[in-house]
């Protein structure tokens, strides 16, 4: 694993190891979003960077084997990588994936934190990503979500305690019922436009492009 996955001193503040949900092929848009370009390189590339200067200690992109050797190349040692062999699964079961490689890799403390940013969220700021990242460390028991005008969006961030809850959801439950489940512990966080915007169709990825 690469030197983003290093263990740190235990009276460190609370980790925050991302996962990036990548594997889907991307029908509605006519490829794999994590390939698409965006900016100057891609729409994977983008996210990575964004979490990278928005201040988190490790990244796990979870791709789909037609395009594990592509993502590689493009991150190097940027990320890690992890393989989701049903790319037609439900997105859970890639954040699954990526927790499983967490767990293996980077041994997170109970403490810590996971944070999710799926691949087709390319316009999500860094300053967003650092904004969650300073309130859960602040209250590293709480799930941080950001959000725009009462909308929530991601990155969401939880308590890396609650990650078996999550890795044992059925591939009908989304991610979202971790904040149902755990009202009491939510912390939305107020951030710019890009948390609530999915490049989901070629209109999407357009708009986020313009």
């Amino acid at each position: 694993m690469n030197d983003s996955m290093t263990d740190k001193p235990s009276n460190e503040p609370a980790r925050v190891w991302a996962v990036v949900p990548a594997a889907g092929q991307g029908k509605r848009i006519g490829g794999p979003k994590a390939l698409l370009p965006f900016g100057a390189s891609t729409m994977v590339q983008t996210v990575v960077a964004t979490l990278r200067d928005g201040g988190v200690d490790g990244i796990v992109v979870v791709a789909n084997p037609d395009i594990a050797e592509a993502v590689t190349t493009l991150l190097g040692d940027a990320a890690g990588l992890a393989i989701n062999h049903r790319p037609d699964s439900e997105m859970i079961e890639s954040i699954q994936t990526g927790l499983a490689e967490l767990a293996e890799a980077a041994v997170p403390r109970a403490g810590d934190g996971c944070l999710v940013l799926p691949v087709d969220q390319p316009t999500v700021a860094a300053a967003a990503v650092r904004c969650g990242v300073d309130a859960f460390r602040a209250s590293p028991e709480r799930i941080v979500i950001a959000s725009r005008h009462g909308r929530r969006g991601h990155p969401i961030i939880f308590p890396w305690s609650l990650a078996d809850e999550v890795r044992g959801y059925p591939p009908s439950m989304g991610l979202n019922q971790l904040p149902r489940t755990h009202a009491e512990r939510v912390l939305p966080v107020e951030c710019a436009d890009g948390v609530v915007f999915d490049v989901d169709t070629p209109e999407d990825y357009d708009r986020a492009r313009s």
